[in-house]
């Protein structure tokens, strides 16, 4: 510790005598040597980092800003790789005498994510990549619904399933984990249980992240036709037709629908084999369709849901995919009519962002967690 303290310090005094880049460039390098070393880093590591730096810069100054901004880079790699576990745990607890499934990744003192996952019978395996990316900076929750996922599947005689019981249960799921307040993520079925979250416990929510989430009547293209003549004049013809998503390719369709060739390789087919396995468990095909048939009162309270954005103005981060086959892309920017400061993307995916693009949704989420409310 003498040696870095007497050296450096002199060897940063006398670099910038000349005036020239590679002068600053040598301090400025020399800075966060001494910042490493002073902080435990090995030096080997150190110099693993800096000469991948080396090998990847395209600049012809040896010290000049561009390749000064790549050690920088190479500086957070190693900041965040230091003791920071990214384990998924998987857990189960009762709530009201029901098994919710769940998975835990992150240090609890860490600011918190709730992430509600949508379609049907989808579950929290779709936030898996975005927990092991997070879970160094942040405290992430992905619960199964009661009848979704490896949640217990109680039998429809002895549970409601509609959207206000399920949203119930999360909210009660929250407590018993002790989750007081979050970030929380809202996608497909999971707008529809976690803005009701939002507007019966609005001091829960600090910020509000939306994929191709419904809130507003422009996401109801004319896809939704025939399913709205059903509910409307509900007939056991009319039901064979619209039913036709509990099958394998429509569960199959949720997760490639739309999307162009190029980016259908992106999509991994366990997710929707998993989803089918999990389709076809006795009972499960009714009381999914039992449960969409409930969406309609999710049309009628847009404007509960609108109110709640504008008197609550959360931070809002709004990504939608572009070739999205159930919710309309037009939705997306409506959110700025109740919440003018959102965030608007629209990506070059469909309905499962998250999964097929990844590279680009990562860094969204990231700024938007880390920015200041309003910016």
């Amino acid at each position: 510790m003498t040696t870095t303290g007497g050296i450096l310090p002199a060897l940063v005094a006398g670099s910038g005598k000349t005036g020239n880049g590679r002068s600053q460039g040598w301090s400025a390098l020399i800075i966060e040597i001494w910042s490493f070393m002073a902080a435990g880093i090995s030096l080997v590591r150190l110099v693993y980092f800096a000469a991948v730096w080396l090998k990847r810069s395209r600049c012809s100054s040896m010290w000049g800003p561009p390749r000064w901004n790549k050690i920088c880079a190479c500086s957070s790699i190693i900041k965040k790789d230091k003791n920071m576990p990214r384990q998924i745990l998987n857990k189960t607890i009762k709530v009201d005498g029901i098994d919710i499934f769940y998975r835990e990744a992150g240090d609890r003192k860490n600011p918190s994510l709730l992430l509600l996952h949508g379609d049907l019978p989808s579950a929290s395996v779709i936030y898996k990549n975005l927990m092991i990316a997070l879970s160094d900076r942040y405290h992430l929750v992905a619960p199964d619904y009661p009848g979704f996922g490896f949640s217990a599947f109680p039998d429809r005689n002895s549970f409601e399933y509609t959207f206000d019981n399920i949203a119930k249960y999360i909210n009660k799921f929250t407590d018993a984990i002790g989750l007081k307040t979050f970030t929380v993520y809202l996608h497909d079925y999971g707008s529809v249980v976690g803005l009701r979250l939002c507007v019966s416990h609005p001091e829960k929510i600090e910020r509000i992240i939306v994929q191709d989430g419904n809130a507003y009547e422009e996401g109801i293209g004319p896809q939704w036709a025939e399913t709205i003549d059903y509910w409307e004049n509900p007939t056991p013809e009319k039901k064979k037709k619209v039913s036709g998503f509990l099958s394998e390719e429509g569960i199959k369709r949720q997760h490639t629908g739309g999307l162009p060739d190029e980016i259908l390789p992106r999509v991994s087919p366990e997710l929707w084999m998993i989803d089918w396995e999990l389709l076809k468990r006795p009972g499960n095909i009714d009381m999914q369709f039992e449960l969409n048939t409930d969406y309609k009162n999710h049309l009628k309270r847009f404007p509960v849901f609108q109110e709640y954005f504008r008197t609550h103005q959360p931070p809002a981060l709004i990504m939608w995919g572009k070739y999205d086959i159930y919710y309309s892309v037009e939705e997306a920017h409506c959110y700025k009519r109740d919440l003018p400061n959102a965030q608007i993307h629209i990506l070059e995916g469909g309905h499962k962002i998250l999964e097929t693009n990844f590279d680009e949704v990562l860094p969204l989420i990231e700024n938007f967690l880390s920015s200041k409310p309003g910016q």
